[in-house]
């Protein structure tokens, strides 16, 4: 089991291995996704009435779809959250040998977990609005956030944009060590 000052002295995590951490954690975030928005749907659905002609329900008001994406980014933030809080691992993160953690090696906060997904949030928000606004400039701007937070591990600490704003460090576990898990948790 690793000491505290064992994790404080692990390398940053190397630009491949957040992405390919990223790329499983986004096929894991689309699953919940699917479940999410299909039970979603299946209970709205009980309360839907037979929408009168030119109607088309509560369904399909601006109302029920932004409380259906707020309910959705909710979920996603506690997946994030769970994990990170819990043992400073997503799933893609324990397959590529990262964690998220303060500087002093601790697990990190809610606050400091809601601040990561704030930052990564609000490129993907950008990438949402620009494809339903039909955007090319706006999706420029996206893809430049994505490249700009990752392109920030090439110099002097190896952290990426997110890593700095929330005050937080994604580091390399060694292969032979074993990630102390937070107990009394779901996890």
């Amino acid at each position: 089991m690793l000491t505290p000052t064992d994790y404080e002295n692990m390398p940053s995590g190397r630009i491949w291995r957040r992405v390919a951490a990223l790329a499983y954690d986004t096929l894991l975030v689309m699953a919940l996704s699917l479940a999410y928005f299909g039970v979603v749907t299946l209970i709205a659905y009980q309360f839907q009435t037979t929408p009168a002609e030119g109607d088309y329900g509560v369904m399909y008001s601006d109302a029920w779809k932004l409380i259906l994406f707020a309910g959705w980014v909710v979920v996603v933030i506690l997946f994030f959250g769970l994990f990170w809080t819990r043992n400073g691992q997503t799933l893609g993160m324990q397959a590529w040998k990262l964690r998220v953690q303060k500087p002093s090696g601790e697990l990190i906060s809610w606050r400091e977990s809601v601040c990561r997904f704030a930052v990564v949030g609000f490129g993907v928000a950008v990438l949402l609005a620009a494809s339903s606004l039909e955007s090319t400039i706006l999706s420029w701007l996206a893809y430049g956030i994505f490249v700009v937070n990752y392109a920030a591990c090439l110099f002097a600490k190896k952290d990426s944009l997110t890593d700095i704003i929330s005050a937080t460090r994604v580091v390399e576990v060694p292969k032979d060590q074993r990630i102390g898990v937070k107990s009394g948790g779901v996890f």
